[in-house]
């Protein structure tokens, strides 16, 4: 009996060796992964920080487009305004000048009338009879 109680001391003790041994690797590993995902972790969180800073370019760069777009847009629209507006004083302008020489051959054609009645009632030839 001693012989198994030896037997089995020695069991025992080659067991807990391989029990601290184990442990032991499991520690060794357990801190290796830590760092590495901590070595990890801190790449992620730098990966993400800098999709943020991209996102967050990006859009100051969209905003800053918008901007100019908007405004070339604004510029356009008053551009063609005023050109519509040219446009219509160019018209009103050649519209004025046909209605002068309207005017003027309507004022034309009345003093030639009042000519005509005068010579007429003075019972002098008119024009017509030249």
């Amino acid at each position: 009996m001693e012989d198994d109680d030896a037997f089995n001391n020695k069991i025992h003790l080659l067991t807990d060796s391989a029990k601290g041994g184990l442990n032991a690797k499991k520690d060794f590993i357990v801190d290796k992964l830590t760092v590495y995902a901590n070595q990890k972790f801190i790449e992620f969180k730098a990966i993400v920080e800098k999709c943020y800073d991209e996102t967050d370019a990006a859009k100051e760069t969209a905003a800053e487009k918008l901007s100019v777009a908007y405004d070339k847009a604004c510029d356009d629209l008053k551009k063609c305004r005023k050109d519509y507006i040219d446009s219509l004083l160019t018209r009103k302008e050649e519209i004025k000048g046909e209605l002068e020489v309207l005017l003027n051959a309507a004022i034309q054609n009345i003093k030639e009338l009042k000519v005509e009645g005068a010579l007429g009632e003075a019972g002098l030839p008119t024009k017509e009879h030249t």
